[in-house]
């Protein structure tokens, strides 16, 4: 009779039991279709556009990397720029238009330029370096890089021409006037084709670094 009593009471349990069991496994399946992908995309095109986004975001960084490291090395030619201005504008202003510079003024230019060129070596080789990592990123950014071309090629042209007139020209220059061999004439021509080529570098440089720092979020 006991056994009986209780036998209600273990089939209502049972029924709890299973449908606790059932209500778990409801949850679990709509948990594991929420997961999937929705409409007519397919586990294979969803792979892709992660993939796709990740290599997104990847570029993204990168390039923001470059333009951090241009935007650096374009601060370190102005920096140079600045303090070779700083000697140069001796050789501006002076009366007769034309004329040759004062002794006391040439050897002012001479002996910096004769320091910065020659006397300095190995730290001179710096400069050289940053000119030829800012060209490198610039032709990367040219071909790789994001935003419009124009900009990039605007970009390009705003650092080449300056880097690459100061190397065929201008250093040459400065080394020649270090050295005081020509006469005093060539020498203030020297000061003076110096002077005016860091003039038109100067602003050239300030505006490819004003496009890295833009280019960064």
């Amino acid at each position: 009779m006991r056994s009986s009593s209780y036998a209600p009471v273990r089939i209502a349990v049972g029924a709890a039991k299973v449908e606790e069991v059932v209500s778990e496994e409801r949850e679990h399946v709509l948990t594991v279709a929420a997961t999937l992908p929705r409409g007519g995309d397919s586990p294979i095109a969803t792979g892709q556009d992660t993939a796709s986004s990740w290599n997104g975001r990847r570029d993204f960084r990168a390039g923001v990397r470059m333009s951090a490291v241009l935007t650096l090395t374009a601060g370190f030619l102005l920096a140079v720029l600045w303090f070779d201005l700083m000697f140069d504008v001796q050789a501006m202003g002076r009366r007769p238009v034309g004329g040759p510079l004062a002794e006391p003024v040439l050897a002012s230019i001479a002996a910096y330029y004769r320091h910065v060129t020659t006397s300095a070596r190995p730290m001179s080789y710096l400069v050289g370096l940053v000119m030829l990592v800012t060209m490198g990123g610039t032709l990367i950014q040219v071909f790789v890089g994001r935003g419009p071309v124009a900009i990039r090629l605007a970009a390009l042209a705003l650092c080449g021409v300056p880097i690459v007139t100061a190397r065929a020209r201008t250093l040459p220059h400065a080394v020649r006037l270090g050295a005081r061999t020509d006469s005093v004439e060539v020498q203030s021509a020297l000061a003076r084709a110096i002077c005016r080529d860091h003039l038109a570098f100067f602003p050239s440089i300030a505006a490819f670094a004003a496009i890295q720092l833009l280019a960064q979020p």
